[in-house]
């Protein structure tokens, strides 16, 4: 009976926190570092498919369920659960039903876990066994004081939000991760040094230089290195430089000192609108709004 009443108190004071910072979001808040990025938003609307080297967990705040469709999976992002993605995995938001979803999303890279974790080595395909994970008391816990430190301001509070992070992220993996040393996950394949190759190409991103060109320069027709590139990454060679391009514009964007007409220009985008519609199909909100948002760390 004491077990059942600590429960329900933790459960109230989750829900108070909740609603006390959803009420102070009136846009999105970004937070960024060398952990990777936190974004907390409201949205309905659907993005694009993709994948990236990072973890990713999304968490359901308030307003309507959501649908994510994470490889061949349809999941439904409600309260009671979060999604979770492990680096490479191809996965996309589809539209909410009705309302904005308001989500607190990580995207955590890979080294930085393992750090967090303690383990010798970055796992290469991920821990995260199920791709919907249900939410403990624990969690819900963690998810509401980051939810409230992302939405504060004041002294000391960009160590409390990296604390938060912390604390939440080891919790996901303690309870739905798998110990990699105890099971390494295998690669897709055995990585291609013709695809190693171009994937640093591709990393160095040049304005005009075409999949094909790049193809050529390590010896593969088209059609093969589509094939290989797939078979050795998990996702297309078009998925990767999308996921190139997006990390440079969000590490150029958080400097708020630059623009976005240049950060367009120096991604190769022919006009600054072909660049927003890039950037929020896959992040959810406008590169402006993406500057506005950010947050110390």
């Amino acid at each position: 009976m004491r077990h059942a009443t600590r429960r329900y108190a933790v459960s109230r004071t989750t829900m108070r926190l909740m609603r006390r910072s959803t009420a102070a979001l009136s846009s999105p808040r970004v937070m960024q570092g060398d952990f990777g990025r936190v974004t907390l938003k409201a949205s309905a609307r659907s993005m694009a498919a993709h994948g990236h080297a990072e973890y990713h967990c999304v968490f359901k705040l308030a307003g309507a369920d959501t649908g994510f469709a994470v490889g061949q999976q349809r999941l439904v992002l409600d309260s009671d659960h979060a999604i979770v993605v492990n680096p490479w995995q191809t996965h996309a938001k589809l539209d909410s039903d009705g309302e904005p979803t308001l989500a607190l999303a990580l995207l955590l890279d890979a080294g930085w876990l393992a750090g967090l974790m303690g383990w010798d080595r970055s796992p290469k395909c991920g821990v995260f066994c199920q791709q919907r994970a249900a939410l403990s008391p624990d969690i819900r816990g963690k998810v509401a004081r980051l939810q409230q430190v992302m939405t504060s301001d004041g002294a000391g509070v960009d160590a409390q939000r990296l604390q938060a992070l912390r604390e939440l992220a080891r919790a996901m993996v303690q309870q739905h991760g798998a110990d990699p040393a105890a099971a390494p996950p295998p690669l897709p394949a055995p990585m291609d040094a013709r695809i190693a190759r171009a994937m640093k190409a591709m990393g160095a991103y040049a304005d005009g230089e075409s999949l094909g060109d790049i193809a050529a320069q390590v010896g593969l027709s088209r059609s093969r290195f589509f094939e290989q590139f797939r078979n050795c990454v998990g996702v297309s060679p078009q998925q990767y430089l999308r996921s190139q391009r997006m990390a440079l514009a969000t590490r150029r964007l958080s400097d708020r000192g630059v623009a976005v007409t240049h950060v367009a220009g120096e991604l190769g985008f022919d006009a600054p609108g072909h660049f927003t519609r890039f950037f929020e199909q896959h992040i959810g909100f406008t590169p402006r709004e993406f500057q506005r948002g950010l947050v110390g760390a």
